[in-house]
């Protein structure tokens, strides 16, 4: 950030008008500069080849931003190694059986999701067991009315059948 910042002095007091930059402004630049790598910093604060060898008044950050992604793409395409970029591999080929987990949408998930999928998956089935139970409940108290069963219910101010209730599970 450092660097950014002497460079960025550096390229707005080559400008006639350089007092008029803000604070927010150089701040903006300092940010700006400071994502490229050190190479294109240094290329965009050039005094020939730079930002302010291609712009008459303070630069805006679209220029900056336009020409440090030139300069970045041309330095990478000079940096990018000769020769075949595929290389073969060859080691002798060992698979191994990795377990597959698919979602239901036939996504494939690691082993950490599935896991945390079937634990909710089981939170929610035991949620609605106790659902279930405590709608069975409620019938019992009402005589098989869920409004009055609410009611007595609200009036005892149960919130969970008792332990000894035991489901009707004839016919499930």
């Amino acid at each position: 950030m450092r660097h950014s910042r002497k460079l960025v002095d550096a390229i707005v007091r080559r400008y006639p008008d350089y007092g008029k930059a803000t604070d927010e402004y150089i701040l903006g630049l300092i940010e700006v500069l400071s994502t490229y790598p050190v190479e294109v910093q240094e290329e965009l604060a050039d005094i020939r080849i730079g930002i302010s060898a291609r712009t008459k008044f303070l630069p805006t950050h679209f220029e900056i931003v336009e020409l440090g992604n030139e300069i970045e793409q041309r330095l990478a395409h000079q940096n990018r190694p000769r020769g075949p970029l595929l290389v073969r591999d060859t080691r002798p080929y060992n698979p191994q059986q990795i377990p597959v987990y698919l979602d239901r949408y036939n996504n494939r998930i690691s082993e950490r999701e599935a896991e945390e999928k079937a634990d909710a998956y089981c939170k929610m089935c035991d949620g609605m067991k106790r659902a279930e139970r405590m709608l069975e409940y409620v019938k019992h108290l009402g005589n098989g009315s869920l409004l009055d069963g609410w009611i007595v219910l609200q009036e005892r101010g149960e919130t969970e059948p008792p332990s000894e209730f035991q489901m009707n599970i004839i016919g499930r």
